[in-house]
C-alpha cells in the first residue's frame, strides 16, 4: 500500500498535480501548519505517533480529496495510528449529526463502504456532482432522515436507530467535541501529527504531514517523552 501511495506522489507530481518538488525543510518552513497551544493526543493508549483526520460530511473539500487522504492514511508505517474524527462546530447544528451519521454506521460496519453515499447525501449531489435538488441546506439532519438513508443503502431501520442511540455513539460524539475544542481548529480537513501540529488542508498537506510524522518519529527516538 506504502508503494502504491508513492507512486501516485511521483505520478501526481509529474503531471503538476498537487504536490510540487521543493526541499523538505523550505515546505514546512512555508507550510501553515501550527503548534497545538496545548500539546495533546486523542488517545494516550499507546506511544505510536498519533494522526487524527478532521473532516466533515458536508465539506466539498473533504469530498474531493478523501480518496487521496484515505490512500495516504493507509500507506503511513505501522508506527502511525490514524483516528478519523468528525468536527463538531456546534452541538447543535449540523456538523453534530454529521458525526452521528458517521459513527452510527461505524458501529454497524458500513461507514467505509457507504463514506461516499453519506457524502453526498448530506452535501444534496448526486455521483455526478450536480445537486440532487436546488437548496443549499445540508441533508441528513435528523434520525429519521438519517434512518431513511440507512434503509436506502441496506440496512434496516430498527439496527441504524439501535446504533444512533447507542452509548458507544453518544460517548464517540462527547470524545470528538472535546478534543475539537481541545485543539482549537477552525477548519477541515485538518490533520492533528501526535496532538503537537495542525495541519490544514493546503498543496502540499500530504507531504508536510510525512514531515511532521518523522520529525515526530525522530524526537520520540531521541528519549523524548510523548
Amino acid at each position: 500500500m506504502r508503494k502504491t501511495f508513492l507512486l501516485f506522489l511521483l505520478l501526481a507530481i509529474a503531471a503538476g498535480g498537487l504536490w510540487t518538488t521543493t526541499d523538505a525543510d523550505a515546505q514546512l518552513q512555508h507550510q501553515a501548519f501550527s503548534a497545538v497551544l496545548n500539546p495533546q493526543r486523542y488517545d494516550d493508549s499507546d506511544d505510536k505517533i498519533e494522526v487524527v483526520y478532521f473532516f466533515w460530511y458536508g465539506c466539498s473539500h473533504c469530498y474531493d480529496s478523501d480518496k487521496t487522504t484515505s490512500l495516504f492514511l493507509s500507506s503511513l508505517p505501522s508506527d502511525v495510528r490514524v483516528v478519523r474524527l468528525p468536527a463538531i462546530f456546534d452541538p447543535n447544528d449540523d456538523s453534530a449529526f454529521h458525526a452521528r451519521l458517521y459513527y452510527s454506521l461505524r458501529e454497524l460496519g458500513a461507514e467505509l463502504n457507504l463514506r461516499t453515499n453519506a457524502f453526498l447525501a448530506v452535501q444534496n449531489m448526486t455521483v455526478s456532482n450536480t445537486p440532487a435538488k436546488p437548496s443549499h441546506s445540508y441533508g441528513l439532519i435528523s434520525k429519521q432522515a438519517q434512518e431513511s438513508f440507512a434503509v436506502a443503502n441496506g440496512i434496516s431501520r430498527a439496527e441504524y436507530s439501535a446504533a444512533y442511540d447507542s452509548d458507544r455513539v453518544i460517548d464517540n460524539l462527547t470524545k470528538a467535541k472535546e478534543y475539537y475544542d481541545a485543539v482549537e481548529i477552525r477548519a477541515v480537513p485538518t490533520m492533528i501529527v501526535n496532538g503537537r501540529y495542525i495541519l490544514p488542508y493546503s498543496q502540499t498537506f500530504y507531504q508536510v504531514a510525512e514531515q511532521l510524522i518523522n520529525q515526530e518519529r525522530e524526537r520520540l527516538a531521541s528519549g523524548e517523552a510523548q
